[in-house]
């Protein structure tokens, strides 16, 4: 059952930000609502009477927030705020387990009465300066130069570091070599699927080589780094396997010949389609020759001064820093490995890296500790299956091994252990399926040095034609564990431009891969029938792009092109992209800059409104249809995805044929959104909307401080209805302009005539206090290095935007001081970053490329002795701006 929440506070008076209108508020998850994210609010029980919802969307760091050890969340995260409809009943079949475990119920299970033991073995933590592996995740490979190993004739060996991942033993491949044919001549599996090493050495083709296999424990293959080295006699026909530089095996399995090689491939199949290994590997090393015993243990810590069986050493990949897409050969052959992937460099030492190689003589270590004893619930009751009907307090039935970091590494059922096998009750029931409607999505911060405020940071969000959801009792689900949230309903009154008579989804909200989706698996064609009352519909939608898939990182940082049809027709065509430099919220921990498919860090993410012709809606019936570009088929972008949202809204007949409404002012304000754009010193910025039925081609605009002399602005343009248009409106007089005092635009007349609807015509804002700087002021970079100072540029200007002062370039890592000389006035400084990154450090490039990273810059505003004035930071983005005045506003 959902919890009620009776969190109903209605205040009746003048909104700050809104309308004339009165307004009542709605409030429903508060900061103190710390883990409840779903419940069922008390809402007015008609929205008849508001012309206008606005949600009040607040978050705020706490230590409170449950997610993880930050204040706010560390990783940007989709959060949804959604209404939940009661749906048809549907019939559905429910199996109850005879059992249940952990939360589990597996087909069999052992227990047992007496203590089991777990093993934990592993190497201890040594430091490895300058020590690196490369990881491999299941898509890359390296590919080594076809004529690495065309002198392999006779003699073959190959040494190297293995540690397999948590999904081993899995079906995928070390390395094979092939001939000019795409035979196989030689392959290694450590293991196969089945724990069985399978070396091929020799003979042509699979199933044709000459071969030597042998189990392998677990402990030796993943989870813990293992050297392992095979080799191959071709004249005594003698293949060999060492562990560890220990002989484990031998055999002699034929004479097979092993020339013809021209091509070979590391962590693949050597066509590079399958079998791809997953975990690592280091020091990779070819001979043509096989190696003795001795030879082998000097391999496993290779010296490049004295290298063992240097005159038929082949290649040899160690493993630096010297970059990610070509692995370096330092066997002097010039054999350098491309990467494709790209498997990552990660250093033994690094954060990343929590498993050991052992150093030369270190002894493995092996400690045994007793299981923790288990709960397993048990549910005899056929009649009443889902009734617990006794509980055992019994130990694991098996033994478990680990490495020392805690990977499960293998288990095996204990002696005297008890064997429980599920039975299964089947019970039809009757349940009320739920309809999701999605009304936002937003996407969380990331949390690192992350600072929302004292009182949180809100977004205010436009919900005004999802008003048939939002009456009586509302289930309501709302923001995640990573920071604290408020959530308000504005509801202002007036008349709606058009009354919206409903919402329907075309599609169930859902993640979709991009192969699903450019395939035509999912979100097919679907027909919507239309109310007969409904004068206008839209088609509205929301897509935001996530995943990491393909060259370009398909599809967060992948811009595709997206269609709607309408029986057949393109309705639409557009592409999902959103420009980040310019996010209010900053700084932030991560890669917040850069910009994404349909979304930011810290913002919501875009939706679209595609108007449904008049034509096909007086039908009353049609098919409606998504599609997206094809992917490149070769380039593994089709497994990156997107969430997407699709949803009919339909409305009445427009209530006013002139009807322009102030719907926001941008500046000056102090609405948390705006913090870009503020305090302000020069032109206000506005976004007028169309609410009426006709276009609109002027508007006479009435603005200025409530107090002080006002101004008055013809705008003149094209205004389709619903549409809006920032609205940029000469500097007014800002004489009684300070911290707390109000700004207001108002709509005059539209279209030479008078506004049919005065309810929506002004809209107030609260000033900043503004900055004040002195006549002569310096300002103080310190610039990057790394090629970054070119993308820098600092241009001031006045109010009436000619340019006062200006520097277009900067030298390298150095500190530059300008000094500026103006006159009273209002001005602008905007400081850029052509590669919209701000003066931040590549920290991205810490593993990957680490003579990349750089430093720091600053933006300082100094007075003429040196002091500092303010701080600008270096975190912006795209620009750092700055309005200020020289004396008191006027």
């Amino acid at each position: 059952m959902k919890r009620y929440l009776s969190l109903f506070l209605i205040i009746i008076g003048l909104s700050s930000f809104g309308s004339p209108g009165d307004t009542l508020y709605v409030k429903t998850f508060s900061f103190d609502s710390i883990s409840t994210r779903r419940a069922v609010f008390a809402f007015p029980d008609s929205v008849d009477q508001y012309g206008k919802i606005l949600m009040y969307y607040t978050l705020k760091c706490d230590e409170a927030t449950p997610h993880d050890k930050y204040p706010c969340g560390e990783w940007d995260y989709t959060t949804y705020t959604r209404v939940y409809l009661p749906g048809k009943e549907k019939k559905t079949i429910i199996d109850y387990p005879s059992f249940v475990v952990h939360g589990n119920s597996p087909k069999e299970y052992y227990y047992s009465k007496v203590p089991t033991w777990s093993v934990y073995k592993g190497y201890e933590k040594r430091e490895t300066p300058g020590d690196y592996y490369l990881n491999f995740d299941g898509d890359d490979y390296l590919s080594v130069p076809g004529s690495a190993l065309e002198s392999v004739h006779d003699g073959f060996t190959a040494a190297f570091w293995v540690c397999g991942d948590a999904s081993q033993p899995r079906r995928d491949a070390v390395f094979e070599a092939t001939d000019a044919n795409g035979e196989r001549v030689i392959n290694l599996h450590l293991p196969y699927d089945n724990g069985v090493l399978y070396f091929d050495a020799g003979g042509y083709g699979v199933g044709e080589n000459d071969n030597i296999n042998l189990p392998i424990d677990p402990l030796y293959y993943k989870g813990v780094w293992t050297h392992y080295a095979v080799t191959k006699n071709n004249i005594s026909g003698v293949q060999e396997i060492y562990q560890n530089g220990v002989l484990i095996s031998s055999k002699e399995t034929g004479k097979k010949g092993m020339n013809g090689i021209t091509s070979m491939t590391i962590g693949a199949h050597d066509n590079r389609k399958a079998q791809f290994f997953k975990g690592g590997l280091d020091e990779f090393m070819v001979w043509n020759k096989v190696l003795s015993a001795a030879e082998i243990q000097r391999a496993m810590y290779p010296d490049s001064w004295e290298l063992p069986a240097e005159e038929s050493l082949l290649l040899w990949y160690p493993v630096g820093e010297d970059g990610q897409k070509i692995v370096l050969d330092k066997s002097g052959n010039q054999m350098h490995a491309t990467a494709w992937g790209v498997p990552e460099i990660i250093p033994f030492n690094g954060p990343a890296s929590q498993l050991l190689k052992p150093q030369p003589g270190q002894q493995l270590t092996i400690d045994s500790v007793p299981n923790t004893k288990v709960h397993i619930v048990l549910f005899g009751d056929s009649l009443n299956p889902e009734i617990p009907t006794d509980t055992l307090f019994v130990y694991p039935g098996y033994r478990y091994v680990y490495n020392l970091q805690g990977m499960l590494l293998d288990s095996s059922v204990a002696d005297n252990a008890n064997l429980l096998q599920r039975k299964t009750t089947r019970k039809t029931t009757t349940k009320k399926e739920e309809e999701i409607v999605e009304i936002a999505r937003f996407i969380t911060p990331y949390g690192k040095r992350l600072d929302l405020g004292l009182n949180g940071f809100t977004w205010v969000y436009d919900v005004s034609d999802y008003a048939p959801l939002l009456s009586g009792e509302v289930d309501l689900q709302a923001g995640n564990g990573q920071e604290l949230i408020d959530l308000r309903f504005a509801f202002i009154e007036g008349e709606h431009a058009s009354e919206p008579l409903g919402i329907t989804n075309i599609y169930p909200f859902g993640s979709y891969t991009y192969e699903q989706l450019s395939d035509n698996e999912k979100l097919k064609q679907q027909m919507v029938r239309f109310n007969p009352k409904a004068s206008r519909a839209i088609i509205r939608t929301r897509i935001s792009g996530h995943g990491h898939a393909g060259p370009r990182n398909c599809c967060e940082w992948d811009p595709k092109t997206h269609f709607m049809l309408v029986n057949g027709d393109t309705l639409s065509r557009w592409q999902v992209w959103r420009d980040c430099g310019f996010n209010p919220v900053h700084p932030q921990g991560g890669t917040w800059q850069f910009d994404r498919a349909g979304w930011c860090p810290g913002t919501f993410v875009d939706t679209y409104d595609f108007l449904i012709p008049d034509s096909v809606l007086e039908r009353g019936i049609a098919n409606l249809d998504y599609a997206i570009q094809p992917y490149d088929p070769d380039n593994g972008e089709e497994k990156g995805n997107f969430e997407m949202t699709f949803q009919v809204i339909e409305f009445g007949d427009f209530n006013f044929e002139l009807d322009a409404s102030v719907e926001t002012i941008i500046a000056p304000s102090d609405q948390h959104e705006y913090r870009r754009y503020n305090p302000l010193s020069t032109k206000p910025i506005i976004v007028l909307k169309n609410c009426g039925s006709q276009t609109i081609t002027s508007v006479n605009l009435k603005y200025g401080m409530q107090t002080g002399k006002k101004a008055h602005f013809e705008w003149e343009g094209t205004l389709e209805p619903t549409k809006e248009v920032r609205v940029v409106l000469p500097v007014p007089s800002w004489k009684r302009m300070k911290a707390g005092e109000r700004f207001f635009a108002e709509v005059n007349r539209v279209n030479g005539k008078r506004d049919e609807n005065p309810l929506n015509d002004m809209q107030f804002s609260v000033v900043e206090e503004p900055v004040t700087l002195p006549e002569k002021f310096i300002v103080e970079v310190k610039t990057q290095g790394l090629g970054r100072a070119k993308d820098n540029k600092l241009i001031i200007t006045d109010q009436d935007e000619h340019v006062v002062y200006q520097r277009l370039e900067y030298p390298e890592d150095s500190l530059v001081s300008d000094e500026v000389d103006l006159v009273r006035g209002a001005y602008k400084l905007v400081f850029s970053d052509e590669n919209e990154d701000g003066m931040i450090r590549h920290w991205w490039n810490y593993y990957s490329d680490p003579a990349q990273v750089g430093e720091n810059g600053s933006l300082r505003i100094l007075d003429i002795e040196g002091n500092v004035i303010m701080d600008l930071g270096y975190d912006w983005a795209e620009k750092r701006q700055l309005f200020f005045f020289v004396g008191k506003p006027y």
